[in-house]
């Protein structure tokens, strides 16, 4: 689940490798609603949801959000804390994953590799 599209895009692009059978959901702010829209619609067309990842914002919403949405579901392992950790948002993260990619590529120039 995550706050805006661009995120949902940002995190896609630096985890595409690593997301499989999974539906990336915007929810185009932090609507509880739309978790539970989203849930229910996929058990009525047979998928089992195992798991709701968070990938909300690393800010003071996200984290009022993220224990919220917590404390509603019926089992904790049901949901995966996966907010960024050095960033705000995942749009954050895919930058600096950009950035740190362009520098190793330079220093592997100048060393000659």
């Amino acid at each position: 689940m995550f706050e805006s599209p661009i995120d949902l895009l940002s995190y896609w692009s630096v985890k595409k490798e690593q997301v499989q059978n999974t539906r990336l959901v915007s929810m185009s702010g932090l609507k509880m609603n739309t978790v539970y829209r989203t849930v229910k619609d996929l058990e009525e067309i047979g998928h089992s949801v195992k798991q709701i990842i968070s990938c909300v914002d690393n800010d003071e919403a996200g984290r009022e959000f993220h224990e919220k949405l917590r404390k509603s579901l019926k089992r904790e392992d049901t949901l995966v804390d996966h907010r960024p950790k050095n960033t705000k948002d995942w749009n954050d993260e895919r930058k600096d994953s950009l950035s740190n990619s362009r520098l190793s590529n330079q220093k592997q120039t100048q060393l000659g590799m």
